[in-house]
């Protein structure tokens, strides 16, 4: 029977959150004050999204504005996400907003903390890729840069596939199956060797030294991506399970009341409590 990394019991997450993967620390416990969660949202929207909103947004259009070749290939390839990258910092700036709500508990607030990064990684990502695949057409043509992104592809569902395999060996004990690294080589190679033919038989109509080597650029941003989303992902289930099994975590890892509800929710259970 084949098990799901969303499936499992309060034991058997146990082998996955571990407080070395979650990284508590009497800081992060203090978000639960309202106080400390107001930096966050100001920080996204006077900082971090305009300066995303740039280098994704108006820096690719204002490199497209020229009359050169470059231009004419930045304005047709390196715009292609503008238009996702502005609805994901739209997103963005809302749960921002919505991350001053009180959450139930620290538990639920380390998940929606997550999801309220996850934006800005997406459109980081994004505004990169959408750069360098403009400069990488204008640098090796669109048939080496085709190669370039498959080459990247597979890194991303390798790194998947092995972080998969190894939440599940972490979490059910089952035999870790994972794609050797000599396989990253391999492709890597091999996308190479078919980029460099490809820019020499369908070759871009001003060759460039420069932006021919800033071309390869885009498989080391792609295997970035694949790094970071084997990172994402586990850390993300591990949130999950913190979440679900919240009581019982919070009696393992000995986080009290105060820390776990945030001072004003945990003085109305010490009230209920001296009630009793």
């Amino acid at each position: 029977m084949r098990k799901s990394i969303f499936k499992a019991s309060y034991q058997e997450s146990t082998g996955l959150v571990t407080n070395k993967q979650l990284k508590l620390t009497p800081e992060g416990f203090q978000y639960m004050k309202f106080r400390k969660r107001i930096p966050m949202p100001l920080l996204v929207i006077l900082l971090m999204a305009p300066a995303t909103y740039m280098v994704g947004v108006v820096m690719p259009v204002a490199i497209s504005d020229g009359e050169n070749n470059f231009s004419h290939v930045m304005a047709r390839y390196g715009t292609v996400f503008s238009n996702p990258i502005k609805i994901i910092i739209i997103i963005w700036i809302i749960l921002s907003l919505l991350f001053l709500i009180q959450r139930k508990n620290y538990g639920v607030y380390v998940i929606d903390a997550f999801v309220t990064f996850l934006p800005f990684v997406l459109s980081v990502a994004l505004a990169i890729f959408d750069l360098l695949f403009g400069v990488s057409v204008a640098g090796v043509g669109l048939v080496g840069s085709t190669v370039l992104v498959i080459a990247g592809v597979i890194y991303i569902f390798s790194a998947i596939f092995n972080m998969n395999q190894g939440i599940k060996a972490s979490m059910y004990g089952t035999k870790k199956k994972v794609i050797p690294f000599k396989w990253y080589i391999f492709t890597t190679v091999v996308a190479l060797v078919l980029t460099v033919a490809s820019s020499l038989i369908f070759s871009p109509k001003e060759f460039n030294l420069l932006l021919y080597v800033i071309s390869f650029g885009l498989l080391i941003v792609c295997a970035l991506i694949a790094f970071l989303s084997e990172y994402m992902i586990r850390m993300f289930v591990a949130f999950y399970y913190f979440a679900k099994y919240g009581e019982q975590y919070k009696q393992k890892f000995k986080i009290t009341d105060e820390q776990w509800y945030g001072p004003s929710k945990a003085k109305r259970l010490a009230k209920k409590k001296g009630k009793r």
